[in-house]
Formats: structure tokens, C-alpha cells, sequence
């Protein structure tokens, strides 16, 4: 009898276990829900360029707009706004997951000047869950930004209709 009784609590236990772990730990819809970012932060450093060839920008996504500011050592060019569905603030966070956005143990390119960098940090909506750099010179990436983040960036970037307009 007590052995029935364990069949009968263990095999729907079993079940679910074998459904999320195999279905739904890849099921995008869970990922939201573990992580509950709400601000996602990428910044680009250009290279260093007389200023007004110099554009670095800064892209901060919520679930609810993405803003944009364009700047030259410092000096902003241009700032923008835009709304965006909550579906498209979703995909981006899928993002990470789909590019393997992660920190890796920092690499070291020392003696390289000159190059572009790329950060990426992410918050809850009580504290930072995530920062990383990447710093891209003599063809060579050094940091701890690790993944697909050309992939993530471009992913970010779609999200500012004009982008090419704001960095001239």
C-alpha cells in the first residue's frame, strides 16, 4: 500500500520535473520570470578620433521605451526617445539568452591603444545584476563581456529607427 501511495506522489512530481527541465528550461517565456530585468544598459566607445569624428552612444531599454544619447568625448550630439512594446523589451532579453551574453574571466591586451569598447549591464528593480566590458584593439577583444555581443548590439540597435541619422 505505501508503495502505491509513493508511485502515486512521485510519478506527477517526476512528470513535471521531466517537462520543465527538458521543455521549459528553453521555453523563452521562463527566462523574464528568473531574472526580472528592467533596465538593460549598452554603451559603445569609439575609437580615439579627432571630436567630430568621435561618436560614442549609450542605448538604455525598458520595458516600456529605449533611449539613445550620442556623444564626443563627452559632449552630447543628440538625444532621443522612443517608445517600444513590452514584446520587443521581451526579445531583447531573450537576447542575452540566444547570444550567450556572460562574463568570462578577464583577458588582458596590454600595450593596445586606440580601440572601441563595448559595456553591457542590466538591472532588477532594486539593483545591478550584470556588468561587463569588452575592449576591442589591434584585432584582439580583451575583458569580460563574453558571447555573441556583436549580435546582442545589433539586436539593441534596431530599436533606435534612426541610429544612422544620430551618429552623424
Amino acid at each position: 500500500m505505501a508503495e502505491g501511495i509513493t508511485h502515486f506522489i512521485l510519478l506527477p512530481a517526476l512528470v513535471y520535473m521531466l517537462t520543465f527541465f527538458s521543455c521549459g528550461a528553453d521555453d523563452d517565456s521562463i527566462l523574464p520570470m528568473k531574472i526580472n530585468i528592467k533596465i538593460i544598459v549598452y554603451r559603445f566607445e569609439d575609437s580615439s578620433v579627432p571630436p567630430e569624428y568621435h561618436r560614442s552612444y549609450t542605448i538604455t531599454v525598458t520595458p516600456e521605451k529605449v533611449n539613445i544619447i550620442v556623444d564626443s568625448y563627452g559632449d552630447i550630439i543628440a538625444e532621443k526617445e522612443y517608445k517600444i512594446r513590452k514584446q520587443q523589451f521581451t526579445q531583447i532579453v531573450h537576447s542575452l539568452k540566444d547570444y550567450k551574453i556572460n562574463k568570462q574571466p578577464l583577458r588582458n591586451n596590454e600595450g593596445c591603444v586606440g580601440g572601441t569598447s563595448e559595456s553591457l549591464s542590466y538591472w532588477d528593480e532594486k539593483s545591478e545584476i550584470f556588468s561587463a566590458v569588452v575592449y576591442h584593439c589591434g584585432g584582439i577583444d580583451s575583458g569580460d563581456l563574453g558571447g555573441n555581443v556583436k549580435s546582442f548590439a545589433d539586436d539593441l540597435k534596431k530599436l533606435v529607427p534612426n541610429l544612422d541619422q544620430l551618429l552623424k
